[in-house]
Protein backbone atom coordinates (compact mmCIF):
# COMPACT_ATOMS: atom_id res chain seq x y z
CA UNK A 1 0.00 0.00 0.00
CA UNK A 2 2.79 2.26 0.53
CA UNK A 3 4.45 1.77 -2.56
CA UNK A 4 1.29 2.22 -4.68
CA UNK A 5 0.78 5.53 -2.67
CA UNK A 6 4.36 6.74 -3.48
CA UNK A 7 4.20 6.39 -7.22
CA UNK A 8 0.03 8.12 -7.41
CA UNK A 9 2.15 11.14 -5.99
CA UNK A 10 5.27 10.88 -8.26
CA UNK A 11 2.44 11.22 -10.86
CA UNK A 12 0.94 14.19 -9.45
CA UNK A 13 3.95 15.50 -9.68
CA UNK A 14 4.93 14.72 -12.96
CA UNK A 15 1.32 16.15 -14.82
CA UNK A 16 1.31 20.01 -13.50
CA UNK A 17 5.67 20.17 -15.47
CA UNK A 18 4.63 17.79 -18.45
CA UNK A 19 1.42 20.61 -18.91
CA UNK A 20 3.35 23.86 -18.40
CA UNK A 21 6.03 23.06 -21.15
CA UNK A 22 3.48 23.07 -24.11
CA UNK A 23 2.78 26.54 -25.19
CA UNK A 24 -1.09 27.25 -25.90
CA UNK A 25 -2.17 27.31 -29.46
CA UNK A 26 -2.69 31.18 -29.80
CA UNK A 27 0.89 31.69 -29.24
CA UNK A 28 2.62 29.03 -31.35
CA UNK A 29 0.54 30.16 -34.38
CA UNK A 30 0.89 33.41 -34.74
CA UNK A 31 5.03 32.60 -34.14
CA UNK A 32 4.80 30.10 -36.88
CA UNK A 33 2.31 32.09 -39.12
CA UNK A 34 5.20 35.19 -38.34
CA UNK A 35 7.94 33.39 -39.58
CA UNK A 36 6.37 32.29 -42.75
CA UNK A 37 5.29 35.72 -43.85
CA UNK A 38 8.72 36.78 -43.08
CA UNK A 39 9.78 34.30 -45.60
CA UNK A 40 7.79 35.54 -47.89
CA UNK A 41 8.82 39.43 -47.92
CA UNK A 42 5.04 40.17 -46.12
CA UNK A 43 6.38 42.44 -43.32
CA UNK A 44 3.48 44.00 -42.75
CA UNK A 45 1.36 41.10 -41.93
CA UNK A 46 4.45 39.19 -40.38
CA UNK A 47 4.68 42.16 -37.47
CA UNK A 48 0.98 42.27 -37.02
CA UNK A 49 1.24 38.77 -35.97
CA UNK A 50 4.20 39.05 -34.07
CA UNK A 51 1.84 41.50 -31.83
CA UNK A 52 0.05 38.29 -30.86
CA UNK A 53 3.04 36.42 -30.14
CA UNK A 54 4.53 38.87 -27.41
CA UNK A 55 2.00 38.35 -25.14
CA UNK A 56 3.25 38.18 -21.54
CA UNK A 57 1.16 34.97 -21.29
CA UNK A 58 3.04 33.08 -23.56
CA UNK A 59 6.08 31.27 -22.90
CA UNK A 60 9.22 33.27 -22.62
CA UNK A 61 11.12 32.16 -25.71
CA UNK A 62 8.15 33.13 -28.07
CA UNK A 63 7.73 36.38 -26.20
CA UNK A 64 11.30 37.23 -26.65
CA UNK A 65 11.62 36.51 -30.34
CA UNK A 66 7.90 37.96 -30.91
CA UNK A 67 9.60 41.27 -29.32
CA UNK A 68 13.07 41.38 -30.70
CA UNK A 69 12.52 40.35 -34.72
CA UNK A 70 9.86 43.81 -35.02
CA UNK A 71 12.63 46.01 -33.96
CA UNK A 72 15.50 44.24 -36.02
CA UNK A 73 12.39 44.51 -39.38
CA UNK A 74 11.71 48.13 -38.51
CA UNK A 75 14.29 49.28 -40.45
CA UNK A 76 13.78 47.71 -43.58
CA UNK A 77 10.21 47.54 -44.00
CA UNK A 78 9.49 50.32 -46.65
CA UNK A 79 6.45 52.92 -46.02
CA UNK A 80 5.23 54.95 -49.10
CA UNK A 81 3.51 58.38 -48.61
CA UNK A 82 0.68 58.55 -51.43
CA UNK A 83 -0.12 62.13 -52.72
CA UNK A 84 -2.91 63.12 -55.60
CA UNK A 85 -2.10 66.57 -57.07
CA UNK A 86 -4.36 68.80 -59.69
CA UNK A 87 -3.07 69.64 -62.75
CA UNK A 88 -1.48 72.93 -60.92
CA UNK A 89 0.90 70.89 -58.87
CA UNK A 90 -1.56 71.63 -55.45
CA UNK A 91 -2.11 68.73 -53.17
CA UNK A 92 -5.32 67.50 -53.02
CA UNK A 93 -7.97 66.54 -49.94
CA UNK A 94 -10.78 64.33 -50.50
CA UNK A 95 -9.12 61.73 -52.89
CA UNK A 96 -9.55 57.87 -52.16
CA UNK A 97 -7.00 55.45 -52.82
CA UNK A 98 -6.48 51.67 -52.89
CA UNK A 99 -2.91 49.61 -53.31
CA UNK A 100 -3.29 46.24 -55.36
CA UNK A 101 -6.90 46.76 -55.77
CA UNK A 102 -7.54 47.09 -51.54
CA UNK A 103 -9.15 50.41 -50.74
CA UNK A 104 -7.26 51.72 -47.78
CA UNK A 105 -9.18 52.53 -44.57
CA UNK A 106 -8.66 56.42 -44.46
CA UNK A 107 -8.10 58.81 -47.60
CA UNK A 108 -4.14 60.08 -48.33
CA UNK A 109 -3.48 62.49 -45.87
CA UNK A 110 0.59 63.06 -46.40
CA UNK A 111 1.22 60.31 -43.91
CA UNK A 112 3.83 57.47 -43.81
CA UNK A 113 1.83 54.25 -44.89
CA UNK A 114 4.10 50.91 -44.16
CA UNK A 115 4.08 48.66 -47.12
CA UNK A 116 5.22 45.05 -48.09
CA UNK A 117 8.89 45.17 -50.62
CA UNK A 118 8.06 44.65 -54.18
CA UNK A 119 6.10 46.12 -56.70
CA UNK A 120 2.48 47.76 -55.82
CA UNK A 121 -0.14 48.78 -58.10
CA UNK A 122 -1.63 52.72 -56.26
CA UNK A 123 -4.74 53.76 -57.64
CA UNK A 124 -6.36 57.30 -56.85
CA UNK A 125 -9.79 58.36 -57.56
CA UNK A 126 -11.42 62.15 -56.95
CA UNK A 127 -15.28 62.78 -57.52
CA UNK A 128 -15.37 64.86 -60.97
CA UNK A 129 -11.95 64.38 -61.85
CA UNK A 130 -10.67 61.41 -63.98
CA UNK A 131 -9.00 58.70 -62.02
CA UNK A 132 -4.82 57.74 -61.61
CA UNK A 133 -2.91 54.66 -61.82
CA UNK A 134 0.66 54.06 -61.41
CA UNK A 135 2.60 51.14 -60.78
CA UNK A 136 5.87 51.65 -58.28
CA UNK A 137 8.61 48.96 -56.98
CA UNK A 138 9.11 49.30 -53.66
CA UNK A 139 12.27 48.60 -52.33
CA UNK A 140 13.49 46.65 -48.96
CA UNK A 141 14.10 49.61 -46.45
CA UNK A 142 13.32 52.62 -49.01
CA UNK A 143 11.31 54.98 -46.08
CA UNK A 144 8.55 57.45 -47.12
CA UNK A 145 8.90 56.91 -50.59
CA UNK A 146 6.59 59.60 -52.37
CA UNK A 147 4.00 58.25 -54.67
CA UNK A 148 2.43 60.87 -56.51
CA UNK A 149 -0.29 61.46 -59.41
CA UNK A 150 -1.72 64.23 -61.46
CA UNK A 151 -5.69 63.93 -61.22
CA UNK A 152 -7.51 65.53 -64.56
CA UNK A 153 -10.87 66.99 -65.54
CA UNK A 154 -12.33 64.52 -67.94
CA UNK A 155 -11.54 65.29 -71.66
CA UNK A 156 -15.01 66.65 -73.22
CA UNK A 157 -15.59 64.54 -75.84
CA UNK A 158 -14.95 66.39 -79.48
CA UNK A 159 -18.49 67.48 -80.90
CA UNK A 160 -19.12 65.05 -84.74
CA UNK A 161 -18.60 67.72 -87.59
CA UNK A 162 -21.87 69.47 -88.98
CA UNK A 163 -22.39 68.02 -92.20
CA UNK A 164 -22.53 71.09 -94.54
CA UNK A 165 -25.74 71.42 -95.99
CA UNK A 166 -26.30 70.02 -99.36
CA UNK A 167 -26.25 72.36 -102.69
CA UNK A 168 -28.76 74.32 -103.89
CA UNK A 169 -30.34 73.30 -107.61
CA UNK A 170 -32.88 74.69 -109.69
CA UNK A 171 -36.31 73.23 -109.30
CA UNK A 172 -37.20 71.09 -111.92
CA UNK A 173 -40.61 72.29 -111.31
CA UNK A 174 -39.98 75.45 -110.93
CA UNK A 175 -38.42 75.01 -114.33
CA UNK A 176 -41.87 73.11 -115.52
CA UNK A 177 -44.10 75.95 -114.24
CA UNK A 178 -42.07 78.20 -116.71
CA UNK A 179 -42.01 76.31 -119.45
CA UNK A 180 -45.82 75.26 -119.60
CA UNK A 181 -46.49 78.39 -118.47
CA UNK A 182 -44.97 79.82 -121.64
CA UNK A 183 -46.51 77.30 -123.71
CA UNK A 184 -49.97 77.85 -122.56
CA UNK A 185 -49.44 82.34 -122.92
CA UNK A 186 -48.27 80.95 -126.27
CA UNK A 187 -51.28 78.66 -127.39
CA UNK A 188 -53.89 81.70 -125.82
CA UNK A 189 -51.81 84.03 -128.62
CA UNK A 190 -52.03 81.53 -131.33
CA UNK A 191 -55.75 80.75 -130.03
CA UNK A 192 -56.74 84.62 -130.24
CA UNK A 193 -54.34 84.95 -134.20
CA UNK A 194 -56.89 81.73 -135.13
CA UNK A 195 -60.04 83.58 -133.61
CA UNK A 196 -59.24 87.04 -135.53
CA UNK A 197 -59.34 85.02 -138.73
CA UNK A 198 -61.64 82.96 -138.10
CA UNK A 199 -63.57 86.47 -137.54
CA UNK A 200 -62.51 88.32 -141.13
CA UNK A 201 -63.33 85.17 -142.89
CA UNK A 202 -67.00 84.70 -141.59
CA UNK A 203 -67.19 88.62 -142.50
CA UNK A 204 -65.32 88.04 -145.96
CA UNK A 205 -67.94 84.89 -146.65
CA UNK A 206 -71.04 87.24 -146.29
CA UNK A 207 -72.96 84.36 -144.94
CA UNK A 208 -75.29 86.22 -142.06
CA UNK A 209 -76.46 83.66 -139.46
CA UNK A 210 -74.07 80.89 -141.56
CA UNK A 211 -77.05 81.25 -144.74
CA UNK A 212 -75.10 81.78 -147.39
CA UNK A 213 -77.22 83.59 -150.06
CA UNK A 214 -76.70 84.84 -153.38
CA UNK A 215 -73.18 86.44 -153.69
CA UNK A 216 -71.57 84.89 -150.86
CA UNK A 217 -68.76 82.99 -150.39
CA UNK A 218 -69.48 79.10 -148.60
CA UNK A 219 -65.90 77.96 -148.95
CA UNK A 220 -64.86 81.15 -147.36
CA UNK A 221 -67.40 80.41 -144.33
CA UNK A 222 -66.32 76.82 -144.01
CA UNK A 223 -62.53 78.02 -143.43
CA UNK A 224 -63.60 80.90 -141.54
CA UNK A 225 -65.35 77.68 -138.92
CA UNK A 226 -62.61 75.78 -139.15
CA UNK A 227 -60.20 78.08 -137.74
CA UNK A 228 -62.48 78.89 -135.45
CA UNK A 229 -62.27 75.64 -133.62
CA UNK A 230 -58.74 75.64 -134.05
CA UNK A 231 -58.99 79.24 -132.11
CA UNK A 232 -61.28 77.40 -129.62
CA UNK A 233 -58.84 74.67 -128.48
CA UNK A 234 -56.22 76.36 -128.38
CA UNK A 235 -57.57 79.25 -126.19
CA UNK A 236 -59.28 76.20 -123.78
CA UNK A 237 -55.63 73.93 -123.85
CA UNK A 238 -53.55 77.41 -123.34
CA UNK A 239 -55.72 78.36 -120.75
CA UNK A 240 -55.29 75.31 -118.51
CA UNK A 241 -51.46 75.53 -119.43
CA UNK A 242 -51.17 78.84 -118.43
CA UNK A 243 -52.79 78.52 -115.41
CA UNK A 244 -51.09 75.46 -114.77
CA UNK A 245 -47.86 76.92 -115.10
CA UNK A 246 -48.15 80.07 -113.31
CA UNK A 247 -49.38 77.84 -110.80
CA UNK A 248 -46.86 75.19 -110.74
CA UNK A 249 -44.14 78.44 -110.97
CA UNK A 250 -46.08 80.06 -107.95
CA UNK A 251 -46.01 77.28 -105.36
CA UNK A 252 -42.71 75.77 -106.03
CA UNK A 253 -39.35 76.82 -104.79
CA UNK A 254 -37.02 78.50 -107.23
CA UNK A 255 -33.93 76.49 -105.43
CA UNK A 256 -34.20 73.04 -103.71
CA UNK A 257 -31.01 70.65 -101.70
CA UNK A 258 -29.65 68.67 -104.62
CA UNK A 259 -31.42 65.57 -103.26
CA UNK A 260 -34.93 66.53 -101.31
CA UNK A 261 -38.40 65.32 -102.20
CA UNK A 262 -41.53 67.41 -101.22
CA UNK A 263 -45.46 66.86 -102.51
CA UNK A 264 -47.93 70.05 -102.74
CA UNK A 265 -51.60 69.73 -104.29
CA UNK A 266 -51.89 71.46 -107.52
CA UNK A 267 -55.58 73.30 -108.81
CA UNK A 268 -56.13 72.70 -112.45
CA UNK A 269 -58.50 74.31 -114.93
CA UNK A 270 -60.54 72.20 -117.14
CA UNK A 271 -63.13 73.23 -119.68
CA UNK A 272 -65.44 71.68 -118.44
CA UNK A 273 -65.12 72.24 -114.39
CA UNK A 274 -61.71 71.89 -112.40
CA UNK A 275 -59.21 69.49 -110.54
CA UNK A 276 -57.13 68.85 -108.11
CA UNK A 277 -53.57 67.00 -108.82
CA UNK A 278 -50.64 66.05 -106.54
CA UNK A 279 -47.11 66.96 -107.72
CA UNK A 280 -44.12 66.39 -106.27
CA UNK A 281 -40.35 66.08 -106.92
CA UNK A 282 -36.94 63.97 -105.32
Amino acid sequence: MKRFGLALLSLGMLVPVTASATPPTTCTDPYDQAQLLRKRGKLVAARAALEKCARPECPALIVSDCTRWPDEEQSIVPSVVLLATDEAGANLVGVTASIDGVPLAHAPDGTALDVDPGPHRFTFERPGLSPAETTVLVAVGERNKRISVTLKRPEVAASAPVAPPPPLVTSPLWVTGLVLGGIGVASLATGAAFGAEALAGQHQAGCPGNVCGPGSDPAALRTAHTEGNVSTGLLVAGGVLAAAGITLWAISPHRVPEKSSWVRPLPVALGNGGGLVVIGGW
